[in-house]
């Protein structure tokens, strides 16, 4: 569940990371898009029904309540986070830990902001 879907539109091609999954693992994703202002609810909703999303954007707002609430739910037994795949991310993902378990897969970490601080406006 996101604010974007990740399958290609009618006649268009597959990703390459979508087209490799679909071919190795032969799985279907199937887009449950919200929009940004309604996902944090879509998302609650989604996992108090009987219907949760098997993946979903993570929320930063809801650490640590929404592991504690089962919201988001442990990865460590869906993929291998020591494995060559996932070692540049691995020191962000440790500091999403809890109950010593991961509850977040980064695939990759990117500048997204900066933050400018003036000891003169002190």
């Amino acid at each position: 569940m996101a604010h974007w879907g990740i399958n290609p539109a009618e006649g268009a091609e597959p990703s390459p990371t979508l087209k490799m999954f679909q071919e190795k693992y032969g799985g279907v994703i199937e887009d449950r898009v919200t929009t940004w202002d309604e996902s944090m609810d879509a998302l609650t909703a989604a996992a108090m029904s009987d219907d949760p999303p098997d993946m979903a954007v993570y929320w930063d707002k809801l650490m640590p309540a929404g592991f504690v609430n089962g919201l988001y739910r442990p990865v460590d037994d869906l993929i291998d986070i020591n494995g060559p795949g996932w070692k540049d991310t691995k020191p962000v993902m440790d500091l999403y830990m809890y109950d010593g378990k991961h509850n977040v897969a980064i695939p990759y970490v990117a500048d997204g902001g900066i933050l400018v601080y003036n000891e003169e406006y002190d």
